[in-house]
């Protein structure tokens, strides 16, 4: 599931940002962190979503985010690993990524 919203989310910025992979450094690309993620690097930080005109659903959907949205918004936040860098997900969302902008250059 992970590995085709991360397909979808590569489709999707080859059509809203051509050349988008030559704009990732992908020794600094941490999934965790807002700065350094996809979206960070391309748009300045995930969580300026909203006024880059995403919606959460969005960013979870094009695997700019392993933190489903209902979990995301929850205030006692139940599931909290998702939230941790320790979260092996993080780690392979880094490889997939790498993957569509490795096959993009």
């Amino acid at each position: 599931m992970l590995e085709e919203r991360i397909k979808t989310g590569a489709r999707s910025l080859d059509m809203r940002r051509p050349g988008w992979a030559s704009d990732i450094n992908t020794r600094t690309l941490d999934m965790f962190d807002s700065f350094c993620c996809i979206h960070g690097q391309l748009f300045g930080d995930f969580s300026n979503y909203d006024f880059d005109g995403f919606t959460y659903q969005y960013m979870y959907d094009n695997g700019f985010t392993i933190v489903p949205e209902n979990v995301y918004f929850m205030n006692d936040y139940p599931h909290r690993s998702a939230f941790s860098s320790d979260n092996p997900d993080w780690q392979r969302a880094r490889e997939l990524w790498i993957a569509e902008i490795v096959a993009r250059r």
